[in-house]
């Protein structure tokens, strides 16, 4: 699921199984890599910067818009380091669906989108 989240970074999130209508854009991957990859890369600043700068700078989000963005295909060291992090979010993620989110949750958060953005720079060679 994708969206512009107060117009400053995409939020892709991990969406099981569902029944899709027009309001709800999904992207479907059609190579072998795993979906954990793509909601990181695309919630990387890095991405969202591009889209910005390069694809759409308005807050109306398009899924034709995600697809143009360029995806480097990641070693398999840098794959096992980007579903740590998509691993670790998406538990806390859970915890804060299902208790209240601590002070450390959110700094947990922000740790990870930080080594997130970090890894894209080098993914992308930056």
């Amino acid at each position: 699921m994708l969206h512009y989240e107060s117009g400053q970074v995409i939020k892709c999130r991990y969406k099981g199984q569902s029944i899709n209508d027009v309001a709800s854009m999904s992207l479907y991957s059609m190579c072998h890599l795993p979906i954990s990859f793509f909601v990181s890369v695309l919630n990387s600043s890095l991405l969202y910067e591009y889209l910005k700068v390069f694809v759409n700078a308005s807050v109306n989000l398009q899924i034709n818009d995600i697809r143009q963005l360029p995806i480097v295909i990641p070693t398999q060291e840098q794959l096992r380091e980007l579903e740590s992090i998509f691993n670790e979010a998406y538990r806390i993620q859970q915890e804060k669906f299902t208790k209240h989110i601590a002070e450390s949750h959110t700094q947990s958060l922000e740790a990870l989108q930080t080594r997130l953005d970090s890894l894209c720079l080098s993914l992308y060679k930056l």
